[in-house]
């Protein structure tokens, strides 16, 4: 069974994240690294998520972890959808596409 992707793809994506380090992701990083692009809902589901198993008494980071995402994804998602419900970040996010 072969690869999606060769040495080589992953030594020059690499290279070229080093080189340019505000580009997008590839898909070869993506199969390699496992990176999920979330959406807005999905998002808020998670903090949602997150918040009720903290009322059950986990702790923040086990929770967080249990959403399978990392502390600094948690920490920015609540910061961009903080209080929010998934009818509200559909509109922001077609807010967003307005502008």
């Amino acid at each position: 069974m072969t690869a999606p992707f060769s040495v080589g793809d992953l030594l020059l994506s690499a290279l070229v994240r080093r080189a340019v380090p505000h580009r997008a992701s590839s898909h070869v990083e993506d199969a390699v690294l496992g990176r999920k692009k979330h959406t807005a809902e999905e998002s808020v589901a998670k903090l949602r998520q997150v918040g009720v198993l903290g009322s059950q008494g986990r702790k923040v980071a086990e929770a967080i972890r249990s959403i399978e995402v990392t502390e600094a994804t948690y920490f920015r998602w609540r910061s961009e959808y903080g209080g929010l419900k998934g009818d509200q970040v559909k509109r922001l996010k077609s807010l967003e596409t307005e502008n």
